[in-house]
């Protein structure tokens, strides 16, 4: 199973640093292609990066992306509405003299910053649970809303690499190719696929779906396993954001510079 660091996608598609073969990471490199598909690990900023960063600089296609949603989070707007005429509104004191204001009720506050425009959320129809300071734009948003494989199961605890059989599933795994000799029924391919498994469920088998809001723990199947890269994002990324505040419609990750962990601590 291939997984990356935010900082492998940034030295494959910039060549920079690191172990690199031929000025790319090895580890992307040996499997990234026009069909790899990417799960993204974590919805906090370095997770929102990484999918702006695989759309917008990668030009990966949404509909390749996985997104795994632990728990979604109230976001700072970047540009929020006022912001020009004054400096400084939107920054995380905007959230502590309102939590002041109003006696610690942090829902009202969330509601009322998010009416304002200083708050956004990743789904209108889900209420966020958790506040972790993540600061993007609407045009940023935008990006990560085009993808539309949204699991929202909880923490992945484990992957592995699983064989489809169609006798786990009563069809033979897709691309899968059946083949008979004479005298013989014809037997499916086995094919190897990624599996996440996730905090309150175990490994099995099964069909899993990304749409109806379902929130069941049951493990999920990414496959096959030659094409998929799981991108863990708990780690610090190389993206900074470092965009001018008076030009919003301007380049994504304008900065090449690389987030080190020193940069994070201070």
């Amino acid at each position: 199973v291939t997984v990356a660091t935010p900082n492998d996608l940034f030295f494959y598609h910039e060549g920079e640093g690191g172990k690199t073969r031929g000025g790319k990471s090895e580890k992307v490199s040996s499997v990234a292609g026009p069909n790899t598909r990417y799960v993204v690990l974590g919805c906090g900023k370095t997770g929102m990066d990484t999918i702006v960063y695989l759309v917008k600089k990668m030009g990966v296609s949404p509909d390749q992306i996985t997104f795994v949603v632990p728990n979604d989070v109230w976001i700072f707007n970047r540009f929020p509405p006022g912001y020009m005429s004054s400096p400084g509104k939107g920054s995380p004191f905007d959230y502590t003299h309102e939590l002041l204001k109003h006696d610690g009720d942090r829902d009202k506050v969330f509601s009322l910053l998010e009416e304002e425009g200083v708050f956004l959320r990743f789904d209108e129809k889900v209420k966020p649970t958790r506040l972790r300071f993540a600061v993007i734009s609407k045009r940023e948003l935008r990006l990560i809303k085009s993808v539309k494989r949204v699991v929202r199961r909880g923490r992945v605890k484990e992957i592995r690499v699983v064989e489809d059989d169609s006798s786990h599933h009563g069809r033979a795994p897709v691309g899968a190719m059946a083949t008979k000799e004479k005298g013989e029924e014809a037997k499916p391919q086995r094919e190897r696929s990624v599996q996440l498994s996730f905090q309150h469920g175990g490994f099995g088998s099964g069909s899993f779906s990304f749409s109806g809001g379902r929130s069941s723990h049951l493990p999920l199947n990414v496959g096959p396993v030659g094409n998929v890269v799981v991108v863990h994002c708990t780690c610090p990324g190389p993206f900074n954001g470092n965009v001018l505040a008076t030009d919003e419609e301007g380049p994504i990750f304008v900065s090449k510079k690389k987030m080190q962990l020193n940069i994070i601590s201070t």
